[in-house]
């Protein structure tokens, strides 16, 4: 053998050997999780849902919520100056069913303040009932029957012992354990994803989002990574009040991460659950909303991992395939071999992780172009750092 045969088979091999670390790790990160089991409503729960163009979006979720028919439900809408019909759809809604209320603050226009934490903020404290439980929920999310009770189980602790997605049974007291309490939870939901830009890339962006902040990692109070998901999270509200509520995190781009930054720098317990089956949601319906969607949130959220992380996963996914391509031009049959070898046991891991991600496997063919979009989009908002998205425009850094 050559020594350029030689070469390139050990380059070939990086990307196989990566691959099956991400694999191992996404598998080991699963135990971490537990998921979701429907439960009664027992206690008092507060849900706000912030809203700003989400006529399209806000009917089937209203549905939903409000299919669970305990009075201890209470239900806000804060409209953010919506356009499109928003508010009319909450207020028709609204006159049918009293646990539910659509609030319209008049904010001054500002650039500094981003428009989610601050209806956040106003839903929270207009709450006159005191309520301890509160529920930040977003206009796409969409909860099965016995999902508001088994959130509110799970944040207390009293859920039944579950399973998590790989098989690994919860222990009580352990990280992400059923067994003890937390003062933030956030759920993993599954991804309604329709498309085909969609099946292939939201769950390209969203294993990103876990690399960088695993649950195990979020669950330990001896680690920094603090995370919680936006789209769904269930706070205690003497938490809350007490690194400023929603108010303390709304000129940030990413307030679900800062807020948990905040939480768990005071001491707080951060739980990460799997939502399967329960909580689902499509995130985003056209290619071009994907881009800009995971884009404005990308600087804020990998920092200054973003450009080392966009080149990494660009690399891994076309190394094999270029490997291959040159063992072809070099004489030798060995580097075929050992090039065709790398190139299928990176397309297995791959497959494995989407498998994992409840994705469709034989997307993995398409790893090369997947990772090259995910790749630019981090690229350009390392260097862009503004975005614009709902019709405002604002900076995509964290502070």
């Amino acid at each position: 053998m050559s020594s350029l045969s030689a070469m390139l088979c050990l380059v070939a091999l990086v990307a196989p050997a990566v691959a099956g670390l991400v694999l191992w790790r996404g598998r080991r990160e699963q135990r971490a999780l537990t998921t979701l089991k429907p439960a009664p409503l027992t206690s008092p729960l507060l849900v706000v849902i912030p809203a700003r163009n989400e006529a399209s979006r806000l009917p089937r979720t209203l549905d939903l919520l409000l299919a669970e028919r305990s009075t201890l439900l209470t239900v806000v809408v804060v409209d953010d100056a919506s356009t499109d019909g928003t508010a009319a759809i909450v207020a028709t809604r609204a006159r049918l069913d009293p646990r539910l209320s659509l609030r319209r603050p008049s904010w001054p226009p500002t650039t500094d303040v981003f428009g989610k934490p601050r209806a956040l903020d106003d839903g929270i404290r207009a709450d006159t009932a005191g309520h301890e439980l509160v529920l930040c929920l977003d206009a796409d999310v969409h909860l099965q029957p016995g999902a508001l009770g088994g959130l509110v189980a799970a944040l207390q602790g009293s859920g039944p012992r579950v399973t998590g997605t790989a098989g690994v049974t919860g222990t009580a007291g352990g990280p992400g354990g059923a067994g003890s309490p937390a003062d933030a939870l956030s759920v993993m939901p599954d991804l309604d994803d329709v498309t085909l830009a969609e099946r292939a890339l939201v769950p390209a962006f969203v294993a990103a989002v876990g690399a960088s902040f695993p649950p195990s990692a979020v669950h330990d109070a001896k680690r920094p990574e603090a995370f919680l998901n936006g789209q769904l999270i269930l706070l205690r509200r003497r938490a809350l009040d007490d690194v400023g509520g929603f108010a303390s995190v709304c000129h940030t781009v990413l307030e679900d991460v800062a807020l948990a930054g905040r939480l768990k720098a005071r001491g707080h317990r951060l739980r990460l659950i799997d939502g399967h089956g329960l909580v689902a949601t499509r995130m985003y319906a056209t290619f071009n909303d994907i881009v800009q969607g995971f884009g404005k949130n990308a600087l804020a959220l990998h920092g200054r991992r973003l450009m080392g992380l966009a080149l990494m996963l660009t690399t891994v996914a076309w190394l094999p395939w270029l490997c291959l391509g040159a063992a072809r031009l070099v004489p030798g049959d060995v580097d075929d071999l050992v090039c065709t070898l790398a190139l299928v046991v990176t397309i297995a891991c791959s497959a494995l992780n989407r498998r994992t991600l409840r994705s469709s496997p034989w997307l993995a063919l398409l790893s090369p172009l997947v990772m090259s979009v995910v790749g630019g989009v981090y690229v350009r908002a390392a260097v862009v750092q503004r975005a614009t998205w709902r019709g405002r425009t604002f900076s995509t850094r964290a502070g």
